[in-house]
């Protein structure tokens, strides 16, 4: 007997408040079959190497990994991630990885335009020399193309964050092609949830959102970059199993300027 998954995809309608969702709920039948093809296939397109600059030695990083990025406020964690964004997205033979994103933008701090222009010159300065002449209806339509592989999800509160978070399989679930979940920033809304009435320890909070995406990762074979400021939480105790410090899944906080430096 062919055994079969039954899955509750939640999708958001066409109107939000701030106050509720208004939700729809499908029911989508998926089989084993099916499920084993998708997790083979997020495998099989692992990157393997993200950035060389960022993860110089072994490579990285590998699906089920979780990375973070830290740092002081306006030292450039955005831009890094936008630059991520561009190489993820982008095809090979123009300095990309040719594979699909989900980004979830929770701070508001990232800009489209800064994204269509880093994304341009990565296609100009990875491009052959005859094809740095490329006009701008080339470039325009390389990047259209790249886009197909990325869903952006902005979240303005708490609940729009916590929703995000409780539909995340299902994304991916329509969404195979995608590789890498980013979120900017993980801990946005936390004074949203510490509450005189709730009061919630810094580490208690990233560890348990750690904890959340972690499991996610292992299951769907993703990779998730997040970035948190580094005044939030105290270090080691912050992290969970599955984010080691200073490794290929850990605390890239020390490269930042060195990335950073070249915008």
């Amino acid at each position: 007997l062919r055994s079969v998954v039954y899955r509750c995809l939640f999708s958001l309608g066409k109107k939000v408040s701030v106050q509720s969702f208004s939700v729809q709920i499908m029911c989508e039948i998926e089989t084993a079959v099916q499920i084993a093809h998708r997790m083979v296939s997020r495998t099989s397109s692992a990157v393997r190497c993200l950035d060389t600059n960022i993860f110089p030695e072994d490579g990285g990083p590998a699906p089920g990994e979780l990375v973070e990025l830290s740092g002081k406020t306006n030292c450039g964690k955005s831009v890094l991630m936008l630059e991520l964004i561009a190489r993820i997205i982008l095809p090979v033979e123009h300095g990309g990885h040719g594979v699909g994103a989900v980004f979830v933008n929770c701070d508001n701090n990232v800009h489209m335009l800064r994204l269509l222009d880093i994304m341009e010159k990565q296609i100009v300065n990875n491009s052959s020399p005859a094809g740095r002449n490329m006009g701008r209806e080339e470039i325009r339509r390389i990047r259209e193309e790249s886009f197909t592989r990325l869903t952006m999800i902005k979240c303005c509160t708490m609940d729009e964050f916590e929703f995000t978070l409780l539909s995340l399989n299902d994304v991916f679930l329509k969404h195979p092609a995608a590789s890498f979940l980013l979120i900017d920033s993980l801990v946005a809304f936390y004074w949203n949830k510490c509450t005189e009435k709730n009061l919630i320890r810094m580490d208690t909070y990233l560890r348990s959102l750690c904890i959340r995406l972690e499991k996610l990762c292992k299951e769907l074979q993703l990779v998730a970059i997040f970035t948190r400021p580094s005044y939030f939480g105290t270090g080691r105790e912050s992290t969970s199993d599955g984010l080691v410090e200073g490794s290929q899944s850990g605390s890239v906080a020390a490269v930042l300027a060195a990335s950073t430096s070249a915008f």
